[in-house]
């Protein structure tokens, strides 16, 4: 019962067709164990699987961990403390929780899609780990990665990142992937070239595209 079949098994089908799966971590101050847990330290579904990104919320001045914020199974977090926004019965106003922070990383994974519709949830999530900002509980990077994941999401460095990496060449054939077959080749792409300029002589030599 603790390891939720159903519902893994529908995060793994929205995985399977490159969905981006964003959960809010929870607001109850306790440790979350990752997927498959045990009876004694269960899990919180759909955020520990292991296909979810899970997102831890940080306090008002964004620099450190909200106290309310479960911990444990935590990818990337987010601003979630009093953030203005729509209420119940038409009203708008401060409110704190890893709900207020989540959203914040669904929309960040839309822009990276955006720029990149071929990537799969995990390169999405790495993305966003590429460049984020520092977030430290203590000196122990375990601690850190157990609270605040990868640290606080940054969005102007990572589209940065992603906008002036190579493009990707478009999938034709997702070998094993999307219910198709497998293939030898892994992945079929449509052909694909792309020029490079020498910026100078003097080894090692610098390009530019």
């Amino acid at each position: 019962v603790f390891t939720r079949p159903t519902e893994f098994g529908a995060v793994q089908y929205a995985d399977k067709k490159r969905v981006t799966v964003v959960a809010a971590a929870g607001n109850s101050g306790i440790k979350i164990s990752t997927f498959t847990g045990s009876e004694s330290f269960q899990g919180q579904y759909p955020l520990s699987f292991n296909e979810v990104i899970s997102v831890a919320a940080l306090s008002q001045n964004g620099t450190t961990r909200a106290n309310y914020s479960n911990f444990g199974k935590i990818d990337i977090s987010a601003p979630g403390s009093y953030i203005y926004s729509t209420k119940l019965n038409n009203t708008i106003d401060y409110d704190s929780g890893t709900s207020m922070a989540a959203p914040m990383v669904s929309a960040f994974a839309g822009f990276i899609l955006a720029l990149d519709p071929n990537l799969h949830p995990k390169s999405v999530l790495e993305a966003m780990c590429a460049n984020p900002t520092p977030v430290a509980i203590n000196d122990d990077r375990g601690t850190n990665a157990e609270f605040v994941g990868c640290g606080r999401i940054n969005l102007g460095a990572t589209l940065n990142t992603v906008n002036n990496s190579l493009p990707l060449p478009k999938i034709t054939t997702n070998c094993g992937g999307d219910g198709e077959a497998a293939c030898p080749a892994g992945r079929w792409f449509e052909q694909f070239s792309f020029q490079f300029t020498v910026q100078g002589r003097v080894t090692p030599l610098k390009w530019s595209y």
